[in-house]
């Protein structure tokens, strides 16, 4: 008789395990979709907005290096076209300043 209680008790526990599985399935891949319908709270949103200005403070300060490094290859760029600009200048006037002689 206890064995015949045991394997029921096993076999019904099983079940509820599996059922609740399932469960759990369905409803963590619908979670996001309830969550986001559930009005916010205080301490979401003061999470949330904390969490967000550290983004746009972290993205800001991030666009800004980029554009001063940015700046220091244009200015770069800019230098050695001028430096190659100013050596064909010379190179083409000496050419010219030969042939008249």
């Amino acid at each position: 008789m206890w064995d015949s209680h045991a394997d029921w008790l096993s076999d019904t526990w099983d079940q509820v395990r599996d059922t609740t599985a399932g469960i759990s399935g369905r409803t963590n891949e619908h979670a996001p979709a309830i969550g986001a319908a559930l009005p916010h709270t205080e301490v979401e949103d003061k999470v949330v907005g904390d969490a967000a200005e550290r983004v746009k403070e972290s993205v800001s300060e991030k666009a800004d290096e980029l554009l001063e490094n940015g700046k220091e290859v244009a200015t770069d760029a800019y230098d050695q076209a001028i430096g190659v600009a100013d050596a064909v200048y010379d190179v083409a006037s000496e050419r010219l300043n030969i042939d008249k002689d």
